[in-house]
């Protein structure tokens, strides 16, 4: 919880004048003004929730006698998990209370006390602040500053703070105002979790397309700042026709679950029962709400699935303002209750209430959303225009001089990027489409060489099965030695094993240069 910014100093003063610290905050106003509307944070129902936990009935060891007489005590909290800038304080302890006063212009007002005089058991605050000042690197008169305290697990509370001069206290001239001394503060707080929400971690852009030809390396480019992140932090899947929203974001599912009763055969007695099972994109969401890192959804081929089923009412999060989804969508009960379960013990105190509780879902800024789409496959579930205008598109173009591989024949190497280049302007010229043509990374190679049997099965059997079969053959490049039409099946021997002298008979009429020789363009030749 934010605390006002001059409420808990050490060594600082304006010279001439008495500095002291109001060593409170204030989560409600006079009765007259009512509550503020950001006592209604997350941060601040921490705070209270946690006081409660770690409150104390027995009060006859506390001693606040240096504290207002105006003040009654609501709560009085005792913790003994101290932090400091998330380092833990060894054998510390620190009283918290829960106020509400009744003087003249703040009647009714409740407030945060966390005065260094408070005492429990013979122990002050201040005891512990010695502490922290200690881990902070500051002397006696060094000048340092609390901004933030909050209370995580219940149980854990934590100071945030920063050293404005660790060896000497900082005297403000008489014309500084206190306001002048508390911006000046406030430049020195690190950029807190809601300033983190507004920009993007990194400069790409939240949710984007990787598309092109089969084999260009989409895959290759995501992987590219996926690979640099935490395992942790990258989630994948792959859309299928029978990917559906269930598979994308989660069901409940049958799982066997131990009794405790041992059987007669020695065995451990289970039974039969179901709990909600996370998929890719529910896992990535709770993720990216643990953390402040960058957290990567990665969807491939996307358009082989019904984006408009896989996604249902996910698809309103698509739409982001400043990183953050800007229309939230209700969570049925499952999800809900597993969403709750995980965000329980969460590090970020941006999380809003009803995203934290699992009601709504939001997309936070530190979501990436990234898929491939292979182009030649468009057909499958086309995407619509409104899905499409919430994603970035970026076309990963064909380069046919990747590596120097080969495609190895008995007596014949043939140079791959001759042959993908002279295939794709057969492609162009045939289809009058560049989604079929043929990127480096199409067939894979060992050692920087394709056998005839990848070759094959892999290549030709897509240039005869997908690219030229609504076209004829009529090239003569469909020609074998004999000038008889050259089917898939003749690459093929009685026993199964390749006919290499077909697939060299095309690419020779391909005019695929061995490896080594200079490749000819041989334009018109071909038809």
């Amino acid at each position: 919880m934010k605390i006002d910014i001059t409420s808990m100093f050490f060594n600082s003063k304006i010279e001439g004048q008495t500095a002291t610290p109001a060593w409170g905050t204030s989560i409600g106003q006079n009765k007259s003004k009512g509550c503020r509307i950001d006592d209604f944070k997350q941060e601040v129902v921490d705070m209270v929730i946690g006081l409660t936990y770690k409150s104390i009935t027995d009060r006859e060891n506390l001693d606040v006698s240096k504290g207002s007489s105006d003040r009654d005590i609501i709560i009085c909290s005792v913790f003994y998990d101290v932090y400091i800038n998330n380092q833990r304080i060894d054998n510390a302890q620190y009283v918290l209370l829960l106020v509400r006063e009744h003087s003249k212009s703040h009647d009714g007002r409740l407030l945060i006390s966390y005065a260094p005089y408070i005492k429990y058991g013979g122990v002050t605050n201040q005891d512990c602040i010695n502490k922290m000042q200690n881990i902070l690197g500051c002397n006696d008169d060094g000048c340092w500053f609390v901004y933030d305290i909050s209370i995580k697990n219940q149980a854990e509370l934590y100071f945030s703070a920063v050293v404005v001069n660790p060896t000497s206290p900082m005297i403000y001239s008489p014309s500084t105002s206190s306001r002048e001394r508390s911006k000046e503060w406030k430049s020195m707080i690190p950029v807190d979790y809601e300033d983190f929400d507004i920009q993007p971690l990194l400069s790409e852009p939240l949710q984007q397309i990787f598309y092109g030809a089969p084999g260009t390396g989409k895959s290759h480019k995501v992987n590219e700042t996926t690979e640099q992140q935490p395992k942790e932090n990258v989630f994948r899947t792959t859309f299928h026709p029978d990917s559906d929203y269930s598979t994308f974001v989660g069901c409940y599912k049958p799982t066997m679950k131990p009794t405790g009763v041992i059987l007669a055969s020695k065995e451990n007695e289970e039974v039969i029962t179901y709990k909600f099972v996370a998929q890719a994109f529910t896992k990535a969401y709770v993720r990216a709400w643990q953390t402040t890192e960058p957290v990567f959804l990665v969807i491939e081929e996307i358009n082989r699935g019904n984006c408009a089923q896989i996604f249902g009412d996910l698809f309103q999060l698509l739409d982001r303002k400043d990183g953050v989804s800007e229309y939230p969508v209700d969570a049925d009960t499952d999800l809900a209750n597993f969403i709750r379960t995980e965000l329980a013990d969460s590090i970020r105190t941006d999380i809003p209430a009803e995203v934290k509780d699992g009601q709504k879902l939001l997309l936070p800024a530190n979501l990436f959303v990234w898929a491939t789409m292979n182009t030649s496959d468009q057909s499958l579930f086309p995407i619509d225009s409104a899905f499409k205008r919430r994603w970035e598109w970026k076309y990963i173009p064909i380069d046919t001089r990747k590596e120097n591989w080969t495609i190895k024949m008995d007596g014949a190497d043939y140079d791959w990027s001759d042959f993908l280049e002279k295939i794709n302007k057969k492609i162009d010229s045939t289809t009058h489409s560049e989604d079929k043509m043929l990127g480096f990374y199409f067939c894979k190679a060992e050692n920087n060489t394709i056998n005839a049997e990848r070759f094959v099965n892999k290549v030709a059997f897509y240039l005869w099965n997908d690219v030229f079969k609504d076209y004829g053959f009529d090239d003569a490049i469909f020609n074998d030695e004999n000038g008889e039409k050259l089917s898939f099946r003749k690459f093929y021997k009685n026993d199964g094993t390749i006919e290499e002298a077909k697939v060299k008979t095309f690419l020779d009429k391909l005019g695929v240069v061995h490896q080594g020789e200079t490749s000819v363009d041989i334009g018109e030749e071909l038809q």
